[in-house]
């Protein structure tokens, strides 16, 4: 009996479409693998949101402040980490290299006032979560500053299924431009207006499905791709960019929301006053990041 073995010919062909086959799928399983991440991501920001209305309930209907040093008060994941009790909720699993964890800093100075403050305060900037940096304290509520002036009032915000309160901010890298917890109303995909701005990690990440990116900092900030974000009313959405950033309605050549007219970031002369507290943003142009 004469044994027939395989040509060079036959087998460079299935060698060749192997290869092909494999051209296709790998992308699909990237995508499905990001997908699941996504989706794992849309669930941590739902349970966050649930900490932030169950801490709510205990403190009068009064939400977080966002916690930055002047408030001396700790960061917002500190103050409802008692309501989640999980660390790996506040991680997005998109940068798990650099996740979240409930850490104190005794002895802490308030930048301020000049307190001491020893009984430990949670500074942790890390997992990719930011707070809506519009919501950062009601200082009209009759405080004189932030330093003293409580969070929103749960009443305070007139569209809460409109009202972003957590979505994906921060990079992986170790370093201050990278550090995410806290989402300021600048519009990414804008990098003339953006580019100044010091902490690209601050900034909205649209780091699920990412197709586009220029670079900040050092940093490949998104400017084009989808994020998890968590409404005042406590439904969580994947939003693109563009859905994210939508301007309110435009009157005149300014955007109006509710007979409001709002700032134009493009404008320097409306969009610096001279009054601003850090990097807040008073009437803000962009709906979902506005308290109407």
């Amino acid at each position: 009996m004469q044994r027939r073995a395989f040509t060079l010919i036959e087998l460079l062909v299935v060698i060749a479409i192997i290869a092909i086959l494999a051209a296709i799928l790998f992308p699909v399983f990237a995508q499905a693998r990001d997908k699941a991440r996504s989706a794992a991501c849309l669930s941590n920001t739902k349970q966050l949101a649930l900490g932030v209305y169950q801490y709510a309930q205990d403190y009068d209907e009064t939400l977080p402040v966002a916690g930055y040093n002047a408030q001396c008060r700790g960061r917002w994941q500190w103050q409802i980490f008692p309501y989640v009790k999980n660390e790996q909720v506040f991680t997005c699993p998109n940068i798990s290299q650099r996740p979240w964890v409930k850490t104190t800093n005794n002895n802490f100075t308030c930048p301020n006032s000049g307190q001491v403050i020893t009984s430990g305060l949670g500074q942790n900037d890390k997992g990719g979560y930011g707070w809506n940096y519009a919501l950062q304290g009601d200082n009209g509520n009759g405080a004189s500053s932030l330093d003293s002036a409580p969070g929103y009032a749960l009443a305070a915000i007139g569209k809460p299924a409109d009202t972003v309160i957590i979505g994906e901010t921060g990079f992986v890298p170790n370093v201050a431009a990278a550090s995410g917890w806290a989402m300021m109303a600048f519009d990414p995909r804008l990098t003339g207006a953006a580019a100044g701005f010091a902490q690209p990690g601050l900034l909205a990440q649209g780091r699920h499905n990412t197709e586009q990116t220029f670079t900040m900092q050092g940093m490949p900030v998104p400017i084009k791709g989808r994020l998890n974000v968590v409404f005042m009313d406590g439904h969580a959405k994947n939003l693109s960019l563009g859905q994210l950033f939508e301007v309110a309605p435009v009157v005149g050549g300014v955007a109006v929301e509710d007979g409001v007219s709002l700032v134009n970031e493009n404008n320097v002369a409306t969009a610096t006053p001279g009054t601003l507290v850090n990097h807040t943003r008073p009437n803000i142009r962009y709906r979902l990041l506005n308290i109407y």
